[in-house]
């Protein structure tokens, strides 16, 4: 079922899928084109004309992936230096991360204070160790909360800090758009039950005043997908979602010959909403 959900998203990706949502203005203007009724609407026709259409912070995909690029030499120098003086850096480039992905803002936020406990003992294992498992798909238990972090703020760290670019972050928009491609993927074959390997968990919009937190529930009908970052077991099955996600993702971007950033950046752009308005 994952293979056929794969040959869905190649198809997607230069063919037919046809996705749009509302957006301020602000930050928007040059991806989102203005109605008669004055408001702007961001518009795609496929998968990859949604990575054309990316902005974020303002700024294009190009941009981004420079910025990308000069955070995750710094963490790499950071994380491959255990000498004292530079056990700062290290946590300096983690909040500069989060920083950029507008997440764990607050001094007392998890990802913040697990990034302050362990800086001066083992963050650099600690993240090489992360990064590790999530290539492997092997020992995930260890994303338990407290040897191992994952959430909104840590896969972007995990993600960045691996320097074959094959882990993506998955977030709460990317597993939003990833439940909406597998709805209708499963609608067109006629299957009203989601397969494990395709239940996708999203993430509403937090602290966003431009978005209903539900604009990002991909579930329909008999199509239930459940909340990311919930339960008891929480960062153990983000965990598992980044590593199965991303092995996807490499498959499919070796098959359109694109890089698996540029599918995470389509996929992050598609789920900014995709709740159905039926």
């Amino acid at each position: 079922m994952v293979e056929g959900f794969i040959d869905f998203l190649a198809e997607s990706w230069g063919k037919s899928f046809c996705h749009q949502y509302q957006v301020p203005r602000r930050g928007w203007r040059n991806v989102a084109e203005e109605e008669p009724t004055g408001r702007f609407l961001w518009k795609c026709t496929n998968l990859k004309e949604a990575l054309n259409h990316y902005t974020w912070n303002g700024k294009t995909f190009e941009d981004n992936r420079l910025k990308l690029r000069c955070l995750q030499s710094r963490l790499a120098m950071a994380i491959d230096s255990n000498r004292s003086e530079n056990r700062g850096a290290l946590s300096k480039v983690c909040f500069d991360i989060f920083a950029w992905g507008g997440v764990a803002r607050k001094t007392d936020d998890p990802s913040r204070q697990w990034i302050t406990r362990h800086a001066n003992e083992d963050l650099n294992g600690l993240i090489a160790r992360g990064v590790q498992i999530l290539k492997s798909g092997k020992n995930m238990k260890s994303f338990d909360g407290c040897t191992l972090l994952m959430n909104s703020a840590m896969t972007k760290v995990y993600s960045i800090a691996d320097l074959s670019d094959r882990l993506i972050i998955y977030d709460g928009r990317v597993g939003a758009a990833l439940g909406l491609l597998a709805r209708k993927y499963l609608a067109g074959l006629g299957i009203e039950e989601i397969p494990q390997g395709l239940r996708f968990r999203w993430g509403d919009a937090r602290r966003s005043k431009s978005i209903d937190p539900e604009d990002r529930n991909p579930s329909h009908g008999k199509y239930i997908f459940e909340r990311l970052f919930v339960g008891r077991d929480k960062d153990y099955v983000h965990a598992k979602l980044m590593s199965r996600t991303s092995r996807l993702i490499v498959t499919l971007s070796k098959r359109l010959k694109v890089t698996p950033r540029q599918v995470e950046a389509a996929l992050f752009m598609v789920g900014y909403k995709v709740k159905d308005p039926n």
